[in-house]
């Protein structure tokens, strides 16, 4: 009977550790999800820049089915500028054209959902069809983030 003075205390430890075991099993949380980030690298906020002038920056973390653009923005409107920049990439590199005169605008690097893709192909279609692009307002394109905006560039009219 001496033996049977150590297993229940034994046994009662071995269940108290399987119940922790389980307990930390089931209640672990999936990893947090990363946001997406980005960056304008060139120009910088404040710069003067020619009319047509390189950006360049990186970016990470866009979730599936979103897509990233740059986008000048004036006031509190904004205008689209082609091609999307591949949410596959990391870096980026992307002739930007904006006229002169204007005075000073941002250029924003934006993460957009599939919906708010849709809202930004259908304003560039229009925009081809009629030749006017009138600038878009944040809740004209849904589900729409800013990664990064540099802010203060005016264009010089010199290319």
């Amino acid at each position: 009977m001496a033996t049977a003075k150590w297993v229940q205390p034994v046994v009662i430890a071995l269940i108290g550790a399987a119940a922790v075991v389980v307990a930390a099993v089931l209640t672990r949380s999936p990893p947090p999800r990363q946001l997406p980030e980005g960056h304008v690298l060139s120009p910088a906020a404040g710069d003067t820049v020619s009319t047509a002038f390189r950006a360049t920056g990186d970016f990470a973390n866009i979730p599936s089915g979103h897509h990233v653009w740059l986008a000048v923005e004036v006031g509190n409107l904004l205008w689209f500028k082609e091609p999307e920049i591949p949410a596959a990439g990391r870096q980026w590199s992307r002739e930007i054209v904006h006229g002169a005169g204007g005075g000073p605008f941002a250029l924003c690097l934006v993460e957009v959902s599939a919906a708010g893709q849709r809202a930004v192909e259908s304003w560039l279609r229009t925009g081809q069809r009629t030749g006017s692009y009138p600038g878009l307002r944040d809740q004209d394109v849904p589900g729409m983030a800013r990664l990064a905006v540099v802010g203060r560039l005016v264009a010089s009219g010199r290319d």
